[in-house]
């Protein structure tokens, strides 16, 4: 897959943007680098999702390393999802349905083990809560080459 034009002009515009302090900038990666991974493991467990952590790790990356977010925003199945958040804020209608989906069966089964313990279920009620209205609250949009048009 391709990175959109926008989205290099983005990565090219965080090269000015580098980190002098080459500790930090090392710190930066190996904490992009943790999201990342784990964003690779939850393509593999149902449960543990891929796309929020690989857009941590994109954003921490085009901080300490352009080329990688890059990379990330040109993976053939996840990238497209992480560049049009990262880069244009939206997240498509279909990603929506599925992620909204995941938090229910999640917060279904989840709630099923901790009903019992009050404040915890009450903890994870209230993350998924705001996990469903952050993602429902996203812009979708329709992309063209050159312009992003928003629906309401």
């Amino acid at each position: 897959m391709r990175v959109s034009k926008f989205a290099k002009q983005v990565c090219q515009n965080f090269k000015t943007l580098y980190i002098d302090n080459m500790n930090l900038k090392n710190i930066l990666k190996i904490i992009a680098g943790g999201f990342f991974a784990l964003g690779s493991v939850g393509a593999f467990l149902p449960l543990l999702p891929t796309v929020p952590f690989w857009i941590l790790a994109a954003i921490i990356y085009l901080k300490a390393d352009p080329e990688m977010a890059r990379k990330i925003f040109a993976h053939k199945t996840f990238g497209k999802m992480v560049e049009d958040f990262v880069v244009h804020g939206i997240i498509r209608r279909k990603s929506k349905k599925i992620a909204l989906s995941g938090l229910l069966i999640v917060g279904i089964i989840s709630g099923y083990f901790t009903y019992k313990i009050i404040w915890v279920f009450c903890v994870q009620l209230a993350a998924m809560l705001f996990g469903a209205w952050f993602v429902a609250t996203r812009p979708e949009e329709n992309l063209t080459e050159n312009k992003l048009e928003i629906k309401k």
